[in-house]
């Protein structure tokens, strides 16, 4: 479970960096936060599951954890892992090539964009 304990806290930083060093940028190429907002909100409930992970596992191993709790888990986070990583591929990782793309043609392509 240390391992697990590990990623958690990687998976934890990362939301946290994607939302103060990548956002900002994909928030002013679009001059509109309601994409990035969305996202945040879903970084709320990867959170809220990342912290629960360990014990709802840990309730699995030694065969306390109740089929609500597995259940709760699955739907709660696995799932919605599964949707924002979706969305970050075919959403958030091409807009950000657009936004490169953009701002290479303008003249602007020693500007940081992330």
């Amino acid at each position: 479970l240390e391992q697990l304990r590990r990623y958690r806290d990687l998976v934890l930083t990362t939301l946290q960096r994607e939302e103060d060093e990548l956002y900002p940028s994909v928030d002013e190429f679009l001059s509109d936060g309601r994409f990035t907002k969305e996202l945040k909100y879903e970084h709320q409930g990867l959170r809220a599951g990342m912290l629960t992970l360990p014990s709802v596992l840990e309730g699995c191993l030694a065969g306390t954890a109740t089929r609500r709790q597995i259940e709760k888990q699955e739907l709660d986070f696995l799932h919605l892992f599964e949707h924002h990583i979706e969305r970050e591929e075919k959403g958030l990782y091409p807009l950000l090539s657009l936004a490169c793309l953009t701002q290479k043609s303008s003249g602007q392509g020693d500007q940081k964009v992330v």
